[in-house]
């Protein structure tokens, strides 16, 4: 029978010895660089080459101790174990394969350095594989530190740890206290870290349009001089409007008519994971649903993202009342749950249309399916869920015509030309999309699953890779996957990708992580009997809760703290600190764009009637502006990176 029991001391030491030792490996490999076709070392970014006797002596001492680590797997019964699975039925093992390398390749950090890719060169594949090994000896140290850990508590308090499983599984049925919890933590990141304030310019862009919207319009004529005030996502000729989809400042408006644009995606962010529940329990029973609730709303990847201005909390929302009207719809054919979920499809279609339509079309194929084979009773359902989504469809196209002249041009393209459009070849900012870029857009994107989604020290996906291998299937698992299938497969074809706040383009797909990841979390005994192992049921069960338990503590005191920091850094309050601090009055503050000019006009009203008014500092031109507002006391804001200081000069007198 497999458990986590040691027959001796020397075996329980094996396991505690070669969990060390694999941490002290990742630090070894961490530390190497290679650099100009040749391995170095790097300490905190400073590299230097070591001289040939050096080079061969690291390269010794590092392969004793990957010998050792591997007599040390030996010794702790390793063989045995792969003996085991390779028993499995040869079909089952190529699936097997298949997956587990995909898996891999999701955690394999490649290198990127912003919009530029690195071709794939020796170095490259050299620097990939680093980091690789880098990831593997860390994860095989948590595991066998933990399954060492595990043993040692198990003996003593078996029935405290089953204990705790169960009473988790009470307190995740309880979806209101759960609210309030994400709620209060996503309001106090979002006044804490970013002092209710846009991290970036897509950000800036959207609560603009919201501030239009609030005032009654869908656009404005652009001012005179806006070149004071231009921002690379609001286009000002002609028109003046934000550039982005118009369902996220739609929900923004709400909270500009209540004074707190910033509780809008909090509030999203903590219904979706609520909303979790519901879906689960429409799916995979009620224990699969707790659970799934509670990893949602334990992910610090849900918390920051709502914290913010983005429009991706928005769209979560409607992604999971999407899934759970279709889920019901495909369940009972009922055509009212088919009109809920094309008008939430559609309304997710107005804020991220392209995540709608990846999230939207396995759901379509399955009913265009069905209608062959049984028309009379599906075609109500369907024709009730493409008449909610066209609705919204149709909106969208009118907004377009209003804005851009055109039904078919968006925003977007109307901004910066077809070189936003889907498909390979020149795009915009220089970039050159081709199918090995996108290729890697992808594996990026997975891997900032794997570190952003729970923030856990072994792989957030890694749940979801012992659902996708289990051998007993349930009819839901394809409701959940073809989502994320269908979503990778779109924006492959695009050539942005972004890791701010975390894997944002995949973020839609949290419903589906964590109810998939819910499910293997309680597959995870059944996998290993499939593997062909003798388990204890309880015993792997507690294993896995204790696993979880120190993941999570380790995501609460060490990550979110460390990214907190980080992402501290994307905003500055100073700028409005400061006017309110030195009581202005009456002025207008040409900010140094060096120190993101957007963070100061992010105050700027859409029709420039503030009393203190902040412009972009365009050097000797500002006197053109200066003569429009004449009668305001003329500042320019300074940053010198050096001390990182913020320093206010008054204007020189105009010449006479």
């Amino acid at each position: 029978m497999l458990k986590f029991e040691f027959s001796s001391l020397e075996s329980r030491n094996c396991f505690w010895i070669a969990g060390l030792l694999s941490f002290l490996l990742a630090a070894a490999v961490a530390l190497i660089r290679y650099q100009h076709g040749m391995w170095g070392f790097g300490f905190e970014g400073v590299s230097f080459r070591p001289s040939p006797s050096l080079r061969l002596f690291g390269l010794a001492t590092l392969t004793i101790l990957v010998i050792l680590w591997v007599f040390l797997l030996i010794r702790c019964g390793f063989p045995p174990l792969i003996r085991t699975i390779l028993k499995n039925q040869r079909r089952y093992l190529v699936l097997l394969s298949l997956l587990f390398s995909f898996f891999l390749f999701s955690n394999i950090c490649f290198p990127k350095f912003g919009l530029n890719l690195p071709p794939p060169t020796p170095r490259f594949f050299a620097i990939s594989f680093r980091n690789l090994l880098i990831h593997v000896f860390w994860v095989a140290g948590v595991l066998l530190i933990a399954a060492s850990l595990f043993e040692r508590i198990y003996r003593r308090q078996a029935e405290a740890l089953d204990s705790l499983r169960r009473r988790l599984m009470r307190i995740a049925g309880r979806p209101f206290p759960i609210f309030l919890c994400v709620l209060a933590i996503t309001n106090f990141f979002a006044w804490f870290l970013f002092c209710h304030m846009p991290s970036i310019g897509d950000e800036v862009s959207m609560v603009f349009q919201s501030r239009i919207f609030a005032g009654g319009d869908l656009f404005l004529h652009p001012p005179p001089h806006v070149e004071f005030f231009a921002l690379e996502h609001i286009m000002d000729e002609g028109r003046w409007y934000s550039v982005y989809s118009p369902g996220h400042p739609i929900m923004l408006t709400l909270g500009q008519w209540i004074g707190a644009p910033w509780l809008i995606n909090p509030l999203a962010g903590s219904v979706s994971a609520i909303l979790i529940y519901w879906l689960g329990k429409e799916t995979y029973g009620e224990k699969t649903a707790r659970l799934g609730m509670l990893l949602g709303s334990l992910s610090p990847f849900l918390w920051f993202m709502s914290a913010s201005f983005m429009a991706h909390p928005t769209a979560l929302l409607f992604a999971t009342l999407f899934l759970w009207s279709a889920a019901r719809c495909i369940r009972t054919l009922s055509p009212r749950a088919g009109l809920a979920a094309g008008l939430c499809l559609g309304m997710m279609f107005i804020i991220r249309p392209l995540t709608a339509l990846g999230i939207g079309l396995p759901t379509a194929l399955w009913f265009m399916a069905r209608i062959v084979r049984r028309p009379r009773r599906t075609v109500g359902a369907a024709a009730a869920g493409l008449l909610g989504f066209a609705a919204f469809a149709a909106l969208f196209l009118l907004y377009n015509n209003a804005l851009t002249g055109d039904a078919f041009t968006f925003g977007y393209e109307a901004r910066f030309g077809s070189a936003q459009s889907m498909g390979f070849g020149p795009r915009s900012w220089g970039v050159v999309h081709t199918p090995w870029r996108g290729l890697m857009n992808t594996a990026s994107n997975l891997w900032g699953l794997n570190e952003f989604l729970f923030q856990w020290p072994i792989p957030s996906l890694c749940f979801i890779f012992i659902a996708a291998a289990a051998r007993k299937r349930n009819p839901w698992d394809a409701f959940f996957f073809a989502p994320i299938l269908s979503v990778m497969a779109l924006y492959f074809f695009y050539f942005g990708q972004d890791l701010h706040l975390g894997p944002r383009y995949f973020f839609e797909l949290i419903p589906c992580l964590c109810l998939l990841t819910s499910r293997g979390i309680r597959s995870t005994p059944a996998f290993v009997r499939g593997l062909g192992f003798r388990v204890d049921t309880v015993n792997a069960r507690c294993f896995v809760v204790f696993l979880l338990a120190v993941s999570v503590v380790f995501a609460l005191s060490h990550r979110v703290p460390l990214w907190m920091e980080r992402y501290a850094r994307f905003v500055n309050p100073r700028i409005a600190r400061q006017v309110k601090q030195r009581g202005l009055h009456n002025a207008l503050i040409f900010v140094d764009p060096g120190f993101r000019g957007w963070s100061g006009m992010f105050w700027n009203s859409p029709r420039l009637d503030d009393d203190v008014l902040f412009a972009r500092d365009l050097g000797y031109r500002n006197m053109i502006l200066r003569r429009a507002y004449p009668h305001k006391t003329c500042y320019r804001l300074v940053r010198v990176p050096a001390d990182d200081q913020l320093y206010w000069h008054p204007c020189k007198a105009e010449a006479p």
